[in-house]
């Protein structure tokens, strides 16, 4: 039977206000090289090609050594936070770091592929998010003694489980579950619809390069 009005009108407001997305990306957001904007990069004919978002650093030359790109985004619950972000590298990916504290990075495997071995974690209750801003860093290795191509692609989600979660980028996006009109508690229909929306939905915001 169709759940009552109340209770549809709180799992409409519970599934605005939980299903919101900030754009993390490159080129489209704030992953950053040094104090400028990390480039974004056509891929090589060689790297695997994107379907969403797009590769940053160099598909021509870029100096040999390491180099670091880092991106920033807030989040309201860090109790509730994860992600995993599969990712393409050329030539390798040594770390990942969430606000200072080393993340799981996998083993590169090459730039033909997305994912497989290759992914970074950050898991829920690991206490690696920070309330407010956050700052994650990767460190890319360009091997060689000589310029040469430099390219890393990931694509995911930043999750908060539950519904008091709220996660925004630069353009301060978030999604909160609050009560009714005027601070008042929600009508019990409308309470028990955002319940039934918080189990079914979690938030995510996408931390894609160039998504």
């Amino acid at each position: 039977q169709p759940a009552p009005v109340g209770q549809q009108q709180g799992q409409q407001k519970a599934q605005q206000q939980l299903a919101q997305e900030v754009d993390l990306s490159t080129g489209g957001a704030a992953w950053s090289y040094g104090q400028s904007a990390a480039p974004s990069t056509s891929p090589h004919a060689a790297w695997y090609k994107a379907l969403h978002g797009s590769w940053i650093g160099n598909s021509g030359t870029w100096p040999s050594g390491m180099t670091e790109f880092s991106l920033k985004f807030t989040v309201g619950a860090p109790d509730r936070a994860s992600f995993e972000l599969p990712y393409s590298v050329d030539n390798e990916l040594k770390s990942a770091m969430l606000n200072g504290k080393a993340l799981d990075i996998g083993k590169s495997a090459g730039f033909s592929e997305l994912g497989g071995s290759m992914v970074i974690k950050a898991p829920q209750g690991a206490g690696l998010f920070a309330n407010g801003e956050n700052i994650l860093h990767v460190q890319i290795l360009n091997a060689g003694d000589s310029s040469s191509r430099l390219g890393f692609y990931a694509s995911g989600m930043l999750k908060i489980s539950g519904a008091a979660g709220q996660a925004g980028g630069a353009d301060g996006g978030r999604g909160v579950v609050g009560g009714g009109a005027g601070g008042q508690p929600a009508p019990v229909g409308q309470q028990q619809g955002q319940q039934k929306a918080q189990q079914q939905l979690a938030q995510e915001v996408d931390l894609s390069t160039g998504g």
